[in-house]
């Protein structure tokens, strides 16, 4: 298996964990789909498929809730193992755990961890360039 078939597997591996426990890490950050919806610019009825599998999530998805995560545990740090469990995978022996990037975002490529409103914004500025 070439590098780029298992860098997809990883992708989509890392976003069936985040769409599985979606509703779960809502519910420990207290927000509801609405509130998310609101916080990524999407409707309730998005987040409510992506969570329902109706919808798969997709690049943008993932990294805009997952800065929304990281900044909700950022504002709330005693969530910050509870949400982490949920996510905890190994992957190449680097787990997804914690409050900042574990792994490097560049244009086409995925970061791997909870991602910091300034990384997205790194990534999104790289990838315009």
């Amino acid at each position: 298996m070439d590098i780029e078939n298992k860098k997809v597997q990883l992708q989509e591996k890392i976003f069936e964990t985040l769409q599985s426990n979606l509703k779960k890490i809502r519910a420990i950050l207290d927000i509801d789909q609405a509130q998310l919806g609101d916080m990524i610019g999407v409707s309730r009825q998005t987040i409510n498929n992506i969570e329902n599998g109706r919808v798969k999530l997709n690049k943008m998805h993932y990294l805009a809730i997952m800065a929304v995560i990281d900044q909700l545990i950022n504002q709330k740090p005693n969530l910050k193992n509870t949400v982490s469990a949920l996510l905890k995978e190994s992957v190449l022996g680097v787990p997804i755990v914690g409050a900042t990037p574990m792994g490097e975002i560049v244009a086409g490529a995925l970061g791997i961890g909870f991602l910091s409103v300034k990384a997205l914004m790194d990534a999104t500025k790289k990838s315009n360039e």
